[in-house]
Formats: structure tokens, C-alpha cells, sequence
């Protein structure tokens, strides 16, 4: 029986960046040469995305649901190896949460909503940004597994729409992954809050900030 976590962990250790990108083709080398050193064999697959002995009927086309299949070869060629791999009994998602994430990407990647670098970035932008959420209902509402902690006081009435309103606010183009990092550790910590005065009913946002 394959130990995945063994295999995933070899996996990471060996990828440039320390864990593994589907969407790198070296990512994709490194994990080929693990299974063949592990004498790990997976079905052959065509380009195109079908398995070899699979339905000589298949089309990807009509098939996958789709109007049109826009994959690149590339795409075709990781999306079969990752079929192959799970037949196989290997997966590099850790659960059913993981596995829905990615068919979904490639459902937009098919249908061709994300079709681009700028599409790209939205989606990816949209993904980040949902860390945001939870530590600004917990910033705005308190922290339900803390007794007596209510945050900022906000009524259950408007919390979710102002901390989903906020969260939409960090996933724009050019707010970059380590933007919003910055921006969580800021509302997570009280100490860096700015402090606003209770007695001034204008002004500027940016300027009181600073000068907080």
C-alpha cells in the first residue's frame, strides 16, 4: 500500500518552492521520478486527456460538460496525470474540501472564465481574500469561543454584510497575498490598531491613521 504522507512530504521536500505546484510542469517531473523510484506505476494517458484502455469514445469536449475545451496541452496533460494518479490511489488533496476546490478551478479553467493572467489573478485574489473574513467578524462581533468578548459591538443584523463588504476590499488587482497578510495581522492585533479621536466628525481617513 503507498503511504501518501510519506510520498506528499518526499514530494514537497523536492519541489523549489517547498511544496507542490499542479501547475508546474517540474513539479510535475519531480513527483514522476519519485513514483518511478518507489516502482509506483500509473496508467499511461493520451494528450488529450484520455487514459489509455479508457473509452476510445471520450470526448473532452462534450464529455467534461463543456461548450468548448480551451485547456492547453499542458493542461490536458496534468489534468489526465492527476486522473491517472487517483486511480492509482494517490491525490495530493487532503480531503473532499481540497478535491471540490480543485475541480472547480478546473471547471472555470475548461469553461473559460479564467482565461487569462488577469482572470487568473481575480480568481486567486478572491481564493486569498477569504482569509480576511473570519478575523474581521471577529474584530466587529467578538470572538464566540471567548466569554465575554464582543469586539467592536456590531449587531449580528449588519456583521456579516460589513465583514464580507470589507473582505471584497482586499481581493482588488494589485493588493498582493503578502497585503492582506499584513492587513490580517493588524486587525488580529490590538496593539498596531490606530486609535480614532471620539470627538472629530471629519477629516481624512489617511491622515488621522498616520498620525494615530
Amino acid at each position: 500500500m503507498v503511504n501518501i504522507d510519506a510520498l506528499l512530504s518526499e514530494w514537497a521536500y523536492r519541489c523549489e518552492k517547498g511544496y507542490p505546484d499542479m501547475d508546474s510542469p517540474s513539479d510535475l517531473r519531480v513527483l514522476k521520478t519519485i513514483l518511478k523510484e518507489q516502482k509506483i506505476s500509473l496508467p499511461e494517458f493520451y494528450a488529450d486527456g484520455r487514459v489509455v484502455g479508457d473509452d476510445p469514445e471520450y470526448n473532452p469536449e462534450t464529455d467534461r460538460g463543456d461548450s468548448k475545451d480551451t485547456r492547453t496541452d499542458f493542461d490536458k496533460e496534468q489534468e489526465a496525470f492527476s486522473d491517472a494518479a487517483q486511480k492509482a490511489g494517490l491525490s495530493i488533496c487532503r480531503d473532499a474540501d481540497e478535491e471540490k476546490l480543485l475541480r472547480i478551478f478546473r471547471k472555470l479553467k475548461a469553461n473559460g472564465t479564467i482565461s487569462d493572467a488577469r482572470s487568473m489573478e481575480v480568481f486567486f485574489n478572491r481564493c486569498d481574500a477569504y482569509g480576511v473574513y473570519s478575523p474581521v467578524m471577529i474584530l466587529l462581533g467578538g470572538d464566540p469561543e471567548k466569554d465575554g468578548d464582543t469586539g467592536k459591538g456590531f449587531s449580528e443584523a449588519i456583521l456579516d454584510r460589513y465583514s464580507a463588504e470589507i473582505r471584497d476590499l482586499t481581493s482588488g488587482r494589485g493588493i498582493s497575498e503578502a497585503d492582506r497578510d499584513k492587513f490580517i495581522d493588524y486587525i488580529k492585533t490590538p496593539s498596531k490598531q490606530a486609535t480614532f479621536p471620539t470627538d472629530q466628525v471629519t477629516g481624512n481617513l489617511e491622515t488621522l491613521m498616520t498620525s494615530a
